[in-house]
């Protein structure tokens, strides 16, 4: 048995709409819209679109970095820490200017 989903335009009630993704003013917005009101949409925002810069959004902008690590390469940066004068918890997120810190010294390490 086939199953077929029917979007329908949240203006016109219209089927085979699809939905379209906006933001403004740092809320982000979903809305179904037929081909025709999609391009109605945009010929109204245009003059913005134009002159405007394209940007990520927040949520993804302000995602932060983590590099991957396991338990044991936690562990051994904690460690180094302790005997080089950081302090740092037994458990949890690796502070960035630790795991920088190490990282320097073990390519130091190498160099020599």
């Amino acid at each position: 048995m086939t199953k077929r989903t029917v979007i329908e335009s949240g203006l016109s009630g219209t089927s085979d709409a699809q939905t379209t993704r906006l933001g403004f003013e740092d809320v982000w917005y979903e809305v179904d819209l037929t081909a025709e009101e999609r391009e109605e949409l945009r010929g109204a925002i245009e003059p913005y679109l134009s002159i405007g810069r394209r940007t990520l959004p927040r949520e993804t902008a302000r995602k932060r970095q983590v590099p991957e690590s396991t338990a044991a390469e936690r562990d051994r940066i904690r460690a180094w820490a302790r005997t080089a004068g950081y302090e740092c918890a037994d458990r949890g997120r690796t502070p960035k200017h630790i795991r920088e810190a190490f990282e320097a010294d073990q390519a130091g390490n190498k160099a020599a």
